[in-house]
């Protein structure tokens, strides 16, 4: 079994001494084997980030590509019982010079048994209420990279395509990953693992006021489901079959009653 999360760390570094030990408890508690981290930042002078801190503090190997700037960095961090044979950044449509947007890929495979192979990918879409078209584009271009990314191995390799998405289930962009429709003629098949397990409609929130955290106080009109696992279409010999997915990371800071972050977390448990 493959765990995996993903979560929105938020860049707020005003907080972080805060919220930092919320978040490495949790995500210890949480053990997954692999951890997509969004909007991940610059903590000391451009040498270190978040990223690298939570990897330390978790004792998991951390990958960052792609630039750290206005809080679209990503990182995956990936338990040591994983190896990571790949590597690769993909700009995506909507970016500029200095703040690109892009999904940040690793293949890994289990040091143990080199069979069990997964390829991971993390994004961060563009977050305006009003920038559907320019997500409809970017969804695309992940499948397009999902669909010709591959390792060197024989076989079809397990698919996860994870992150924060700033759509909610019923925007095409998410109805395209799930094969409900097609864009600019192309059309995919990735499952919802949340939606494996939870029914339509079932209050899977992760951008939402009941978090705590100031921001999404002041900002969230109302709660929306922003942050997903997809998962490649299941293999015949049961690779791909999502075991278990919920939400995570709900804990307060006790004196300021802050969460981790403004987001929660999407963690799950998937056949490899």
């Amino acid at each position: 079994m493959l765990g995996i999360a993903t979560y929105n760390v938020l860049n707020d570094l005003t907080t972080w001494a805060t919220r930092r030990p919320l978040v490495v408890a949790q995500l210890a508690g949480l053990a997954p084997d692999a951890i997509a981290l969004q909007e991940v930042a610059w903590t000391s002078g451009g040498t270190t980030s978040n990223a690298d801190e939570l990897a330390a503090a978790l004792d998991m190997a951390v990958v960052q590509m792609g630039p750290i700037v206005e809080g679209r960095g990503l990182a995956w961090l990936i338990r040591r019982t994983l190896k990571v044979t790949g590597l690769w950044w993909l700009p995506l449509p909507g970016g500029d010079e200095q703040a690109p947007l892009g999904v940040l890929s690793v293949a890994v495979e289990a040091i143990a048994q080199p069979s069990r192979r997964a390829l991971l990918h993390t994004a961060h879409l563009a977050h305006a209420l009003a920038a559907s078209a320019l997500r409809q584009q970017q969804v695309v271009a992940m499948h397009h990279h999902c669909a010709t990314w591959r390792d060197d191995a024989d076989g079809p390799a397990l698919h996860l395509l994870v992150g924060d998405f700033n759509a909610t289930p019923d925007a095409d962009e998410m109805r395209f990953l799930r094969g409900l429709t097609a864009l600019g003629g192309v059309s995919a098949h990735w499952q919802d693992a949340w939606l494996r397990h939870h029914a339509e409609g079932a209050d899977g929130a992760t951008w939402s006021t009941d978090v705590g955290e100031r921001r999404a106080a002041r900002t969230c009109d109302v709660d929306r489901r922003l942050d997903y696992i997809y998962v490649s279409t299941r293999h015949k010999n049961g690779v791909g079959s999502i075991a278990a997915c919920e939400l995570a990371m709900r804990h307060r800071d006790g004196a300021t009653q802050l969460c981790g972050s403004d987001h929660l977390g999407v963690v799950a448990q998937i056949h490899w």
